[in-house]
Formats: structure tokens, C-alpha cells, sequence
């Protein structure tokens, strides 16, 4: 007779359907083997037979079986009346003892529109680490203007078609897709909060609403957010990703975006805690932000040198990553006010990408670029990576047509020469690294590292930084699956 550790160790290597037979072979598993089957995954309610099967689980032994914190998935779409009723009831009745790892939907209104009281009785549930809405709308609003637990993370994405009268300029309430308004009930739970299409009512000067705890931001607008409302709503923000669904460049709309935000820090004050930020050099000008930021991150497109130039005056970064064309370059170095900003600069990295108007960029004046770049800095470690763009080239119609000027330039160019000289160039330089990268299979990446490895810090994302952990719907390998067949078996 193995001992309880003994099959406990042996209920998490079995897989999850495993892990439910051995359940069923004595009282002891019975009653603890909840624990290593829930700790496997995201539950996938995917129908009502999933829903159905997974109520009478918990039901079944509810003090045991809530005691493991595990995490809620709904990807399917309307369920019965019946069931909805029985549901809901369900988690109210256990909401106090709930504790969510994750609470997911993917299009949640259709699931959420099975019951009027569904929204608010998810809103109950005590404790919820995170939870994703796809697809957001009325009903997912009434869940979270309702959350009255310790909620941390949340990632919002909006319904948003273009062709939808409900989206017409001026049409319906902005705070619809205000997340300051909408979560206010957990203001002072909420640490990071993601998300698409989000909006604040330009009518309204500020709100009086604060998030002390919130540290990650990360959100793609229609434009550029006034910095009048989330300056005094999230005052201690460590990170901020930013993204606008805007097209085409408006000088005029984006200059005054930029006067308006730095109107605002001159009443509201900054974000003295701000660590990190990343977005598109337009972006982060038009944010109009004026203090020291350790890490910036700036995405290559669209590029304007002399907002990129701004946005280094005013953030004063230690640690840059920046990504830019091989002329872009080329030009830059010849610009003393790049020189300037990039003595304050300690790690630099710099993604150089080619396209076809850099052909005749010779390498002597590419090589001279870089030189030139480091020589007049205080770096202590550089990466740079050098690729390819889509170009208007026979290859891109065929894989394997002829190898462009470019391609050529990179697979010839010798790298550990270059990291070399790099070294030689600049004495503060502690660490190099090089990788040249060919669009291509066959043509292979080179990597050359001189000095320490240096972990820059990483681009800001759902994934990395936020810590959000989005699982979409087709990810089998982290189901629970609760099918209609096992309702009895517990």
C-alpha cells in the first residue's frame, strides 16, 4: 500500500484524463486528487455539457475541491436557459470561497447573455487573478463595473467594427470603453491592465478616481491617451506599452495631442515610479512625456527623425532599443543632436533593417556608421542585429530566386570583424553582440558575441513584462476537459 505522498507524486505525472480514473479507485484519491488534477491546467468550458459536468465536480466535494486556486475558460457561446440558471446560482452559492487564477472569455457575450444575473454573478467571485474578455461589450461591462472581489490583472479588448453605426463619431456614452470608470470597484486591487480600444471622455477634465497599485499599462487607442486622465488615475505606472489605431499622419492633430499632454503634466505632475516604456517614435512624441525613463523601447515604423530626437530629449533614457533602416543610420550619425543624446545612453540596441533603398549603401559607409556611432558614446554594451525588409525583389515571388545586393552585403559581411573593431572603437564597451539576419531558410543567422552577455531589458507585451498569461481558445495542451460522458464519475 504506496502512502499518500507516494500517490500524490504519482497523480502529477499522469496526464489530466489519468488523473481522473485514479480518482475513482479509493476514498483517499477521491478526496485529495482534486488538487494535482486542477493544478494542470486552464478548465475549458467550452458547451454546457462542459459546464454541467464541471459543476457537479466542484459540487461534489466543494470544500476540498475549492481549496486549489485554478483557472476558468469559456469559449463557446449561448447555453440553455436551464443551464445558465443552474449555473449562476452555482457560482453565487460558492463565489465566497472561489479563488480564480484565471477567469478567460472568448466572446463573452453570447455566453453571457444566457442569464441576465450571469455578469453579475461572476462579479461576486472573492478572489480573481486575472481575467481576459475577447470581444467586450455591454454585458462584460456590467461584470466588471460589478467586481466587488481582490481582482489583479485585467485584459480588455473591445468590440470594434469599423462599419457599426453603435461606432460613429459622437455616437454613445466614451466611458463605455473607459477602463478608469469601468473598474473602479477594484481600484485598489488592480496592478496591470491590458487591452484594445479604450477611451476617456474628452468632455471631462479629470476623474476622481485612483489605482495607488497599478504598475503595467499596456493599451492600443484610437489615439494618442490624455495624459489629463491617466496621470492622476494611475500615478504610480512602472511600465507603459502604447499603441494608436491611427493611419495617417495628422501634423496638426499630433502636434496638438503632444501640447495638450504636456499641458497636463504641468497641472498633474509625472509618473516619478515610470520605468519603462515602448511604442512607435510618433506614438511616445505625441505622448508628450517629460521625465527620466530608464528603458525605451521604439518600434522602427513610421519614422520621424526629429520626433525621435524629441522623445530622447525628453525621456533621457540609460537603456535604448531602437529600430531604424540602414540610410536612416547613415544619416543620423551626421546629426550632432543624436551624438549628443547617445552619450547619455549606457546599452544600446539597435535593429538595423534594410529595404531596397539602402541597395547602394556601400559597406564602408555602413561599417563608418557604426564606428562613428560608438566612438562618440559612453555604451557599456551594444546588440545589434542586421536584416532585411520586404524588397521589391525577384525572390519574393520565388524562394528561391536569385539572392538581392542586400542579402548578398549581409551574407559577406564578417561579423566578427566588425565586433572587433566596434570594441577597438569604443573603451566603455563591456559587451558586443552581432546577429545578421537573411529573410531566407538557407541563408543561415550569424551570431557574434564579444564581452558578457548582456540581458536587455525586453519589449513590453502581454507575454513578458505585464505578466498576462492570454490563452487563446485553441490551445488544447492546457485544457481540463469536463466532458458530458464523466457527469457521474464524481
Amino acid at each position: 500500500m504506496f502512502d499518500y505522498d507516494v500517490l500524490h507524486h504519482i497523480m502529477e505525472l499522469c496526464d489530466r484524463k489519468e488523473a481522473s480514473k485514479l480518482m475513482r479507485t479509493c476514498k483517499l484519491l477521491y478526496r485529495e486528487g482534486a488538487r494535482p488534477l486542477l493544478r494542470k491546467g486552464v478548465v475549458d468550458l467550452r458547451h454546457e455539457g462542459n459546464i454541467l459536468s464541471f459543476t457537479f465536480f466542484l459540487l461534489a466535494d466543494d470544500d476540498r475541491r475549492l481549496a486549489t486556486p485554478f483557472g476558468l475558460r469559456f469559449s463557446g457561446g449561448q447555453i440553455s436557459p436551464r443551464v445558465a440558471d443552474c449555473f449562476c446560482k452555482v457560482i453565487v452559492a460558492l463565489s465566497p470561497k472561489l479563488h480564480l487564477l484565471s477567469l478567460h472569455f472568448y466572446n463573452p457575450e453570447d455566453f453571457l447573455c444566457s442569464d441576465t444575473n450571469l455578469p453579475q454573478a461572476f462579479a461576486r467571485i472573492a478572489t480573481i487573478d486575472e481575467i481576459v474578455l475577447i470581444d467586450a461589450d455591454i454585458h462584460s461591462r456590467t461584470l466588471l463595473e460589478h467586481l466587488s472581489g481582490t481582482v489583479g490583472q485585467v485584459h480588455i479588448e473591445f468590440v470594434f467594427d469599423e462599419d457599426d453605426p453603435r461606432f460613429a463619431e459622437d455616437d454613445g456614452d466614451p466611458d463605455d470603453r473607459n477602463p478608469i470608470v469601468l473598474l473602479k470597484s477594484v481600484r485598489q486591487t488592480l496592478t496591470s491592465l491590458s487591452g484594445l480600444w479604450f477611451q476617456t471622455d474628452e468632455d471631462v477634465d479629470a476623474y476622481d478616481i485612483v489605482y495607488p497599485n497599478m504598475r503595467y499599462l499596456e493599451v492600443e487607442t484610437f489615439e494618442t491617451p490624455n495624459l489629463a486622465h491617466y496621470l492622476p488615475a494611475f500615478p504610480n505606472l512602472a511600465s507603459i506599452t502604447l499603441t494608436t489605431g491611427a493611419s495617417e499622419p495628422d501634423e496638426g492633430q499630433e502636434a496638438f495631442l503632444r501640447a495638450r499632454n504636456k499641458s497636463a503634466q504641468a497641472l498633474h505632475g509625472r509618473w516619478p515610479k515610470l520605468d519603462r516604456i515602448a511604442g512607435s517614435v510618433v506614438d511616445l512624441w505625441c505622448l508628450g512625456l517629460d521625465c527620466p525613463v530608464d528603458n525605451v523601447n521604439l518600434e522602427s515604423y513610421p519614422w520621424d527623425t526629429l520626433k525621435f530626437l524629441d522623445v530622447l530629449a525628453d525621456m533621457r533614457p540609460n537603456h535604448l532599443h531602437v529600430g531604424m533602416g540602414g540610410s536612416v543610420l547613415c544619416n543620423m550619425v551626421t546629426l550632432p543632436q543624436f551624438l549628443d543624446a547617445i552619450c547619455a545612453i549606457r546599452t544600446l540596441q539597435l535593429e538595423v533593417k534594410f529595404d531596397k533603398n539602402d541597395c547602394e549603401l556601400i559597406s564602408a559607409e555602413f561599417q563608418d556608421s557604426l564606428v562613428k556611432l560608438v566612438s562618440s558614446s559612453q555604451l557599456t554594451a551594444l546588440g545589434l542585429s542586421c536584416g532585411t525588409i520586404m524588397m521589391d525583389f525577384p525572390h519574393e515571388r520565388d524562394p528561391n530566386g536569385p539572392i538581392s545586393p542586400i542579402e548578398q552585403y549581409l551574407i559577406d559581411l564578417d561579423a566578427e570583424a566588425l565586433a572587433d573593431l566596434l570594441q577597438a572603437r569604443a573603451s566603455s564597451l563591456q559587451s558586443v553582440t552581432i546577429r545578421l539576419i537573411a529573410p531566407r531558410d538557407h541563408v543561415k543567422v550569424k551570431t557574434v558575441q564579444r564581452g558578457q552577455l548582456y540581458e536587455y531589458p525586453k519589449r513590453y507585451s502581454t507575454e513578458t513584462y505585464s505578466q498576462f498569461s492570454v490563452i487563446r481558445s485553441d490551445d488544447p495542451a492546457r485544457d481540463l476537459d469536463f466532458t458530458e460522458n464523466n457527469m457521474e464519475e464524481y
